[in-house]
């Protein structure tokens, strides 16, 4: 075989190992074949690296698409990666936790929670506890982020930790920043100047129906 061709093969054949020390066979674990320009009609010299390049490429395609889920799922394989459509948002799965960019599984408290409600952690957990936060207690101030849907008590869900919320009856107005409310669970865009308790910016109006999410407190009373 020419030196060249030794080459070659040698590169396609490192790329197999790299994919395949990486990416495993795992469904889910986004392929690396677009990295690949692969042109049909091209003059591939030697049918035996051509073998090879398909076989490499027809084995990562079958791990090209992402789960999709409507629900948190549970623990399964390390590098699996889905996509969960209520949260939109990438889960990784790490083989003993599964971890959004922008959301969080966590568990409802007492009574339930509702979708958009501000929540705080009230348990510690993987899937922590929360419950509706309330600017009029300090302890119910800190707040983790917006329930992007309704949870029934001992239920779990998904809660937005940072990034966008779209709700369409929300009626934002201007540049003003949206608060933790004392009402429990709810959003102001009146600052709050409770007896004690906090005041807490959740985050930051883009439209009259969506806000970046950013919690921070900026005053304990």
């Amino acid at each position: 075989m020419p030196f060249w061709l030794k080459c070659v093969r040698n590169v396609v054949t490192t790329w197999i190992i790299i994919a395949i020390v990486a990416f495993g066979t795992q469904a889910g674990v986004v392929s690396l074949s677009r990295l690949y320009d692969f042109q049909p009609a091209a003059t591939i010299k030697s049918a035996e690296i051509d073998a090879e390049y398909n076989q490499l490429v027809n084995e990562l395609d079958n791990n090209s698409v992402p789960d999709f889920a409507t629900t948190w799922p549970a623990t399964s394989a390390d590098g699996r990666i889905v996509f969960h459509k209520t949260a939109e948002d990438l889960l990784l799965d790490d083989g003993t936790n599964v971890f959004g960019l922008n959301t969080i599984k966590v568990t409802g408290g007492a009574g339930g929670l509702a979708a958009y409600d501000t929540v705080y952690v009230s348990a510690l957990g993987v899937a922590p506890t929360v419950l509706k936060g309330d600017a009029d207690v300090l302890a119910t101030s800190y707040v983790l982020g917006g329930m992007i849907e309704a949870v029934a008590a001992a239920s779990t869900g998904a809660c937005r930790l940072r990034g966008i919320i779209v709700n369409s009856s929300w009626a934002w107005t201007g540049l003003t920043p949206i608060y933790l409310s004392q009402t429990a669970g709810a959003l102001t865009q009146t600052a709050p100047s409770p007896a004690s308790g906090a005041r807490v910016i959740v985050g930051f109006p883009l439209s009259a129906t969506s806000m970046t999410v950013q919690p921070q407190i900026v005053m304990e009373y």
